[in-house]
Order: structure tokens, then C-alpha cells, then sequence
């Protein structure tokens, strides 16, 4: 099992580093699994944020991928498929535009401090 960590998420992040979307991060892990493991086809799992990250491999690198498992579904099932309504409409709008402008959530989630058992506020004492 590979478990690689998003870049610019904990540990992995420093004060100043280029940021990546989610389609650079899946750039990034399939270069990872293919060109540097040598992994012919591999899986991916993704919750949060890595079900972007994964639903992107699926996509993209189809011919990578054994598949890929989703604990949040991060686009539509099939795209072709009719709206069932104005609010889920409004909802593809908002996914397709966060998408796009890739700004939001996985910039605040960059600058998180680490959630270490030690740096935890909830941590109990004694």
C-alpha cells in the first residue's frame, strides 16, 4: 500500500510553496505510482479532498487505473445525466465553478496547522 501525502497538506507543507490543484496532484501521484513506483495500474482512495484528487485520476488516467474508491462523490455519476432540480443544478453550477477556479477549501486546509496527538488543544491532560 501507497499511502503518499496531497502536497501542501501537514507535513508536507512549507511557508511559501507553490500550491497544487487537485488536477496537479493527481498529475502528480500517477507520475508517482507509474514512473517513479512502477506500478503498471494501481488504485486510488480518496475522502475530503483526495476524492477530488481521485475522481481526477479516474478520469484522466483511465488506462492507469484498477479504480478508484470515493467517501465523498466530488462530481456527478454521468454528466450526460438530466437534473433533477433547480438545486441540483445550482449544486453542479457551484462544483464546476470550485472546480474550475480551484480556489477555497484546499487553501485552508494548506495553511492548517498540523493536527498532531501533541499539538491537539482537546487533548487530555493527566
Amino acid at each position: 500500500m501507497v499511502a503518499p501525502s496531497l502536497p501542501g497538506y501537514g507535513l508536507s507543507f512549507k511557508p511559501g510553496q507553490r500550491r497544487f490543484g487537485a488536477v496537479e496532484m493527481a498529475d502528480v501521484f500517477a507520475e508517482l505510482m507509474t514512473d517513479v513506483l512502477g506500478y503498471e495500474r494501481f488504485g486510488a482512495q480518496g475522502g475530503d479532498w483526495g476524492a477530488f484528487v481521485s475522481s481526477v485520476l479516474g478520469w484522466k488516467y483511465p488506462q492507469r487505473m484498477i479504480g478508484i474508491h470515493l467517501n465523498l462523490l466530488a462530481i456527478r455519476r454521468d454528466p450526460k445525466e438530466k437534473v433533477s432540480s433547480p438545486e441540483e443544478a445550482a449544486y453542479i453550477a457551484q462544483l464546476q465553478q470550485f472546480m474550475k477556479e480551484e480556489t477555497g477549501y484546499q487553501w485552508i486546509q494548506g495553511t492548517s496547522p498540523s493536527r498532531s496527538p501533541t499539538a491537539s488543544p482537546t487533548r487530555r491532560r493527566g
